[in-house]
């Protein structure tokens, strides 16, 4: 040991952690407001089996347009 006191961290870095804490602690923080549409895959594979393979079309259509559509995209806002 060379004799010379620890430094302490002084009062402004202290009060700078807390405020730096007390941000991040407020900051915006990602809130799902709208979930994502989603094709009823049960009830397409449902339909399809009723009617001989009929409906298949309809869900493949279903099934892209709800994949593609921005709309349809989970929503998420910054409160």
């Amino acid at each position: 040991m060379t004799g010379r006191p620890v430094p302490t961290p002084s009062q402004e870095s202290i009060n700078a952690a807390a405020w730096a804490a007390y941000y991040q602690a407020q900051a915006q923080q990602p809130v799902v407001t709208r979930p994502a549409k989603r094709t009823m895959h049960g009830l397409h594979a449902v339909l399809t089996f009723a009617t001989c393979g009929l409906w298949l079309p309809v869900w493949l259509l279903a099934w892209i347009l709800n994949e593609l559509h921005p709309a349809n995209r989970a929503k998420v806002e910054y409160r």
